[in-house]
């Protein structure tokens, strides 16, 4: 069995940037922010991004002006942007992110629960850096 190097679990834990591991690592231009209890009810199924370049842009897809300024004091929008994903499907469904040098990739895992949850992921990119989603089949 491997396990992780204790300056990889410190990266990981340090760092807030994923993914991180070994000597050759690439610092991801991209971090989760998690919001807790809150969520967008949307009626979409598969998780499709909206991208947010700036404050107004933020207002107008979150209402709630306490969790918006606190999405806004963690982004630069002169160097960066949100992606927002919001969907609806089973609570086991799973978006996981990793980077490959160049691309982040999302990759959407579909969960075999047959409850309906609403999921909402947060990330902040660096402009110019490229990503694309990409369904997992289980």
């Amino acid at each position: 069995m491997k396990t992780l190097p204790v300056s990889a679990i410190a990266c990981l834990l340090l760092s807030g940037f994923l993914p991180c591991f070994g000597q050759d690592a690439k610092i991801a231009p991209i971090k989760e922010i998690v919001i807790k209890g809150f969520a967008l009810k949307t009626e979409d199924r598969l998780p499709k991004p909206k991208t947010i370049k700036n404050a107004r842009e933020l207002a107008q897809v979150i209402a709630n002006p306490e969790v918006a300024q606190k999405l806004k004091e963690k982004v630069d929008f002169k160097s960066q942007y949100i992606l927002l994903f919001s969907w609806g499907g089973s609570g086991k469904d799973q978006l996981d992110t990793r980077y490959d040098g160049k691309t982040v990739i999302f990759a959407y895992r579909r969960g075999l629960s047959r409850d309906l949850r609403f999921h909402l992921k947060v990330f902040v990119i660096e402009n110019g850096v490229k990503w694309k989603v990409e369904r997992v089949n289980r």
